[in-house]
């Protein structure tokens, strides 16, 4: 089981909930945008996050790619 964070630098931290240690980080996931929230879906396989100029990212959890940019663009 994982716990989620992110941080103001826009990074998304992933920890093991039993060790407390570090698992993986997403740096500047949003570029220099404070991500306001996160979340997955209902497999667990998908991160959902979005920042405050509004963009939404969908990732791959286990691998950390970027799956999908959804913007006002798009």
């Amino acid at each position: 089981m994982n716990i989620i964070s992110v941080d103001d630098g826009s990074n998304v931290l992933i920890f093991d909930l039993i060790t407390g240690k570090m698992e993986f980080r997403f740096y500047q996931a949003h570029g220099s945008n404070r991500i306001t929230s996160a979340t997955l879906d209902s497999s667990k396989r998908r991160l959902i996050t979005a920042c405050v100029s509004g963009t939404i990212k969908m990732w791959n959890f286990s691998n950390g790619a970027m799956l999908q940019d959804f913007t006002e663009d798009n």
